[in-house]
C-alpha cells in the first residue's frame, strides 16, 4: 500500500494525521496483525541501520524465495532485493551488492564471496582476498600445486573475473602474488558486453552510469545532474541497449538503478511521460513547491504564488497539463 493510494481515494486527511505513513495507521488499526514495514513504499528513519531489522527482513526474503539452507543466497540477485522491498537497505548500506549484504548480514554461514554472481566492490583489488581464493581452487580441483591450475579451472570455478585483471593468465597471477611489490589493480580489465542478460545487473547498470557521468563531466554521486543530460546524449555514449530495458525512460532507468535518490521528474529537461498524470508525483510536486516558497508559513499563501515562480521551479508544465494550480491542489489536498 502506497501513500499515492489514499491520495486517489480522498484519504490523504486520514494519512497525515498518522504523519503519512500508511504502516502507523494500519499499525493502529489493525496492532494484532504483523505488518512488514518494508513492504510499504516507506520505512521509519533509521530503520535499516539495525541490524536486527536487516536479519529480519532476509530471513523473510528466504522464505519468500523459497530458499532451504545456506547455499542458497548464492543464486540471490539484486532485483530480487529490489523487487521485496529492500532497495534502500541494498543502496544505503551496501552499495547495492547483494553479496556484501549476505556475507554481513550472515557471518555464521561463511559463504564464499565468489560463489556469488557478483562479488562485494573492490573485493579482487585485495590481494588477500586473490589468495585466498587460490587456495581454495586448489582444493576444489584436487592440484598438487599451483602450476598445475588452468584457465579451465577458474572458469569452472567462479574466479574468471579476477584471472582478467591478469591478461586471463594463470601465469601472470601467480608471478603477481609471488611479488611483494605487485599491484593488484595493474591489470583491472572491465567487460565489454552489453547484452540483456548483462543489463539485467543492478549492478552493470551503476558502472555504465558512472562511466557515462565521468564522460559528460560529473562526478556519479552527483546524481542530479544526470537529469540535466538529453536522452540523445545517453544513446549515443553507449547506453541505447540499456535505455531499451525501461522504455527509453531516463527517469526509470535512475530510479531502478539509483534508488537511494529521490528524483523529482519535473527536473528533467523533458518531463517523463509517465509522470505526467501521476497523482503521487503532483503530491511531491506540491509539497516541493510549499517547501521552495515557504508557503504555509509567515503568512504566505497558494493565492501569491506566480507562473514565474512556478516556471523558475520547473513545475509549471506539470501544474498546466493538470488542469492548473487549482485543480492540482484539489486532487491532492482536497481542497
Amino acid at each position: 500500500m502506497r501513500n499515492r493510494d489514499f491520495l486517489i481515494n480522498h484519504g490523504g486527511g486520514l494519512l497525515l494525521a498518522f504523519d503519512n505513513s500508511p504502516q502507523k495507521l494500519l499499525h493502529a488499526l489493525y496492532p494484532h496483525k504483523e505488518w512488514l514495514p518494508w513492504r510499504f513504499s516507506n520505512v521509519s528513519r533509521g530503520f535499516w541501520a539495525a541490524p536486527a531489522n536487516q536479519k529480519a527482513y532476509l530471513n523473510y526474503l528466504g522464505k519468500v524465495l523459497g530458499y532451504k539452507s545456506p547455499n542458497d543466497w548464492y543464486r540471490i540477485s539484486a532485483r530480487d532485493i529490489l523487487e521485496h522491498g529492500g532497495g534502500p537497505l541494498l543502496a544505503n548500506y551496501y552499495r547495492n551488492s547483494p553479496s556484501a549484504l549476505i556475507i554481513a548480514v550472515f557471518p555464521e554461514y561463511r559463504l564464499l564471496p565468489w560463489r556469488f554472481a557478483f562479488v562485494p566492490d573492490h573485493f579482487w583489488e585485495n590481494i588477500e582476498n586473490q589468495k585466498q581464493y587460490l587456495s581454495w581452487l586448489l582444493k576444489e580441483v584436487n592440484a598438487a600445486t599451483e602450476s598445475d591450475l588452468r584457465v579451465a579451472h577458474f572458469r569452472a570455478h567462479q574466479g574468471m573475473a579476477l584471472l582478467s585483471r591478469y591478461n586471463d593468465s594463470v601465469v601472470e597471477l601467480l608471478r603477481a602474488l609471488k611479488s611483494p611489490n605487485s599491484n593488484s589493480n595493474a591489470h583491472t580489465i572491465r567487460a565489454g558486453a552489453t547484452s540483456r542478460n548483462h543489463w539485467a545487473s543492478i549492478e552493470n547498470q551503476r558502472l555504465a552510469l558512472k562511466d557515462f557521468a565521468t564522460k559528460m563531466g560529473f562526478q556519479f554521486e552527483d546524481f542530479h545532474r544526470f537529469c540535466d543530460v538529453p536522452l540523445k546524449k545517453f544513446q549515443e555514449n553507449g547506453l541505447g541497449g540499456l535505455l531499451s530495458q525501461f522504455g527509453n525512460s531516463r527517469y526509470r532507468l535512475l530510479k531502478f538503478a539509483i534508488p537511494e535518490y529521490e528524483w523529482m521528474p519535473w527536473k528533467f529537461e523533458t518531463l517523463p511521460r509517465e509522470a505526467l498524470h501521476d497523482v503521487f508525483t503532483l503530491k511531491r510536486a506540491v509539497e516541493f513547491v510549499e517547501s521552495e516558497l515557504s508557503i504555509g508559513r509567515n503568512g504566505i499563501s497558494w493565492d501569491r504564488v506566480t507562473g514565474g515562480q512556478l516556471r523558475d521551479l520547473g513545475v509549471a508544465y506539470l501544474f498546466k497539463k493538470n488542469g492548473g494550480v487549482e485543480a492540482v491542489l484539489k486532487l491532492t489536498k482536497g481542497s
